[in-house]
């Protein structure tokens, strides 16, 4: 156990959470990646890659960083947004004691509330 006045650097005492993409996250990552490269090019579908995976990385390190409107909104207890502005989608995701269980990344001119359900366990 480390505590504040430990010599240990930050990154040993603060562990970054594993990230659990659910098949729907997946399904929504590919779909969007296909659509960007399909009307934008190789690249603009590249450059989504990145911005999922940085928002992946910030998530990881810090799980509240997330937006709870959507957890009020839809009565979702925990359930957090993290957005992705250059490509108008957002990452939707709850903290458990384990992992950051990420359920959907969605398009942000969807309604979300109509797309946007628990998964199933």
């Amino acid at each position: 156990m480390h505590c504040a006045t430990s010599s240990a650097p930050l990154a040993e005492v603060v562990a970054d959470k594993p990230i659990r993409l659910r098949a729907l996250a997946a399904a929504d990552l590919e779909d969007a990646t296909s659509h960007h490269r399909d009307h934008a090019g190789e690249e603009t579908a590249l450059g989504f890659i990145d911005e999922v995976q940085a928002a992946f990385e910030l998530i990881s390190s810090g799980p509240g960083i997330g937006s709870l409107r959507y957890s009020y909104d839809l009565d979702i207890p925990g359930l957090r947004a993290f957005p992705i502005k250059r490509f108008d989608h957002a990452v939707f995701y709850v903290e458990t004691d384990d992992v950051v269980d990420v359920w959907r990344i969605l398009h942000t001119s969807r309604d979300i509330a109509e797309t946007l359900e628990p998964p199933e366990r």
